[in-house]
């Protein structure tokens, strides 16, 4: 445990004039957590996927008594904290010329009612020059989601067939990039239908990830030469 002792002082005479030293920036003003331990609880819950209640019983064995409800309301000023994070990590994805997306559905519990339904988080990959992963968060799949996060961008967007993507290319600002791990899927599923045919296109996309594989270490990120030939690496994929 850190201990920060703040000198207070007063006028000898009168006893007024009361100034205490400031104290170290807290991440949670008034509260007991450090840095460390913020660290610890954030990364556990969402890293780890630790719900609080286990959080909670492991801090018992260790003989601190945190309660669940004090871990979640940690969550949410710590949440609050690192909002002007978020803001500049979005704005540098934006900036980039290919976005990476897609959808994962959640199980989120309607306030007060203690009943569960499917909600959606958004993740969106910056290209190489803007690598920064950021999440969003809808209660449905619909298309302002995608809409509003992408508002202002310009470039390839990377995603799968969700018919909601289609106003954001409509004005042609932003060009449509199909995934093949979506196309994938369909051709291992058509196994049984035409086994020759479907482990054909399997070998051609087969075939794709590991010439993709061959120029990261071909051509890397970095390299002693600067940044990497993007020129070098569309030519060898034609």
């Amino acid at each position: 445990m850190i201990q920060h002792d703040r000198v207070k002082y007063a006028c000898r005479a009168c006893g007024e004039n009361v100034v205490v030293a400031f104290k170290p920036p807290q991440p949670i003003e008034k509260g007991l957590p450090g840095p460390g331990l913020c660290a610890h609880v954030t990364l556990s819950k969402f890293g780890d996927h630790t719900p609080l209640y286990r959080l909670e019983d492991i801090f018992l064995r260790t003989g601190l008594e945190i309660r669940r409800s004090t871990l979640c309301g940690w969550l949410i000023k710590l949440a609050e904290l690192s909002r002007p994070l978020v803001i500049r990590m979005k704005y540098l994805v934006l900036q980039s010329r290919v976005i990476h997306t897609d959808d994962t559905s959640i199980k989120m519990l309607e306030p007060g009612a203690g009943i569960a339904r499917e909600a959606k988080f958004w993740p969106y990959l910056g290209d190489w020059l803007h690598p920064y992963a950021v999440y969003d968060f809808t209660i449905d799949r619909k298309r302002d989601g995608p809409l509003n996060f992408l508002e202002g961008f310009q470039g390839y967007l990377q995603a799968d067939l969700y018919l909601g993507y289609d106003c954001i290319y409509a004005g042609g600002r932003v060009r449509e990039v199909a995934c093949w791990i979506h196309a994938r899927r369909y051709w291992h599923q058509a196994i049984d239908n035409d086994e020759v045919l479907a482990n054909t296109a399997l070998s051609f996309i087969a075939r794709l990830s590991q010439i993709e594989g061959q120029l990261r270490e071909t051509y890397p990120r970095t390299s002693l030469q600067g940044q990497r030939d993007f020129e070098a690496v569309a030519a060898a994929r034609q």
